[in-house]
């Protein structure tokens, strides 16, 4: 089937924002206000100048991160941390379990981490304060980090995925973590990602899923907590439509791509797969057999869930490095949009605008900007003729046929694309 191509127009465009990669950008609700933030881990904007940059350098400050919240339609950060040093990743959840309240944790390629409470500055306003709640030591040269409760014990735990090609788990309080298991992969970690087969049973089986190079995956096995061995975990090849995998493309995968709008045994969430070289795998999240694969033109390397349709099921969203995006649906349709620059790194999700929670794509350019589109809900997916749609238009352009001459194909030709000869026409009737 053809694939139809879409523009979005409305969008909200941050300077000055200086992302390594999408790991370091994050949209949550990190006040606790019930609606989502966009989180930002920016490098410290100090090289105005070559001379600038060279002092810089000297002292050592080139690298350091600032965290950055904004708010709404506004293009001036909420927050903005002091430099924390060399952010590597951030994530936002109720790592300390205290009754669903999220919290901030930004961790250092160094280990360092730092746990950060959000709230509403007491001068009024959207401007955001931020308290220290705790300093951990983590596995240095983190990559990834989820906060998600991986053992169905009703316990939020921190995993933990490093580029050495290994995985931490932790339980975390106000003063310390709690080394629980490790994991040890056999090439570079893409993704870290929870799936629930069944997420309207609290205690069902989850599984934490962490991406493979080659188009595969594993799924570690939580169980004892057992920090100083090396735990179990059950590799996962899937073959896309291309059969070389001498390079070993790059590969994402995204858990808990909802179907309907209450989820249910019968109705369990999907995986999503996508890989360097163009591969995307649509994936049933029980039986982990492949649904149906797409391949592409374009490197994809960003990969993202969300509902752009209001139907309660989720879309598979894709971007390449040169801003081609392709948006997927669960029966393999597709909806094209092309950003007009390459990109630094893509996230989709939703963000907060006037109380209320709407889905938006960010794109990071090499330019030191982020672009934030906003109006991206769309009616449907495929693309449905005009003739034959309604009964109206098919009488109106018949009686316009008998009173001009003119054959449909013309008159549909004229009325989409020659708005004078329309007026021309009109005239004369």
């Amino acid at each position: 089937s053809s694939i139809r191509q879409v523009d979005f127009v409305e969008k909200l465009e941050l300077s000055g924002i200086s992302v390594r990669s999408q790991s370091l950008v994050c949209l949550a609700d990190v006040d606790n206000d019930g609606c989502c933030e966009l989180l930002l881990a920016s490098s410290k904007q100090l090289a105005t100048s070559s001379e600038a940059f060279s002092e810089a350098k000297l002292r050592d400050e080139t690298y350091l991160c600032r965290v950055l919240v904004y708010k709404g339609e506004s293009t001036t950060p909420a927050m903005e941390t002091e430099p924390v040093g060399s952010v590597s990743c951030l994530a936002v959840g109720d790592l300390l379990n205290d009754g669903g309240r999220n919290l901030l944790l930004v961790c250092c390629a160094e280990g360092d981490a730092h746990l950060i409470e959000v709230s509403r500055d007491p001068s009024g306003g959207d401007k955001l304060s931020p308290a220290l709640r705790a300093g951990y030591r983590l596995a240095p040269n983190g990559r990834h980090l989820l906060i998600a409760d991986i053992d169905a014990d009703g316990r939020n735990e921190l995993v933990v995925a490093t580029s050495d090609r290994l995985v931490f788990s932790y339980r975390a309080s106000q003063s310390e973590l709690t080394p629980l298991q490790r994991w040890e992969l056999v090439s570079q970690i893409g993704s870290l990602s929870l799936h629930e087969e069944n997420p309207a049973v609290p205690a069902g089986p989850r599984h934490v899923l962490v991406s493979q190079q080659g188009g595969a995956y594993v799924t570690l096995c939580v169980g004892e907590p057992c920090p100083l061995t090396a735990s179990k975990v059950v590799y996962h090849s899937v073959t896309p439509i291309t059969s070389d995998r001498r390079h070993f493309p790059t590969t994402e995968i995204v858990c808990g791509v909802r179907r309907s709008r209450v989820p249910s045994a019968s109705a369990p969430p999907y995986m999503a797969m996508c890989t360097l070289d163009g591969s995307l795998l649509l994936l049933d999240g029980v039986s982990d057999k492949q649904i149906w694969s797409l391949q592409v033109t374009h490197q994809l390397f960003g990969l993202a869930k969300l509902d752009l349709t209001n139907d309660a099921a989720e879309e598979v969203i894709l971007c390449s490095w040169d801003g081609m995006s392709y948006i997927v649906n669960h029966h393999k349709e597709v909806v094209k949009f092309q950003f007009p620059e390459p990109c630094l790194f893509f996230a989709a999700g939703c963000y907060g605008f006037n109380g209320r929670d709407l889905p938006v794509l960010l794109y990071g350019t090499f330019d030191c900007r982020l672009v934030m589109y906003t109006g991206i809900c769309l009616e449907a997916i495929p693309a449905y003729p005009l003739l034959g749609a309604s009964d109206d238009v098919d009488e109106g352009l018949a009686r316009l046929a008998d009173r001009t001459g003119l054959s449909r194909a013309a008159l549909v030709r004229m009325l989409l694309y020659d708005r004078d000869a329309v007026d021309r026409l009109m005239e004369s009737l």
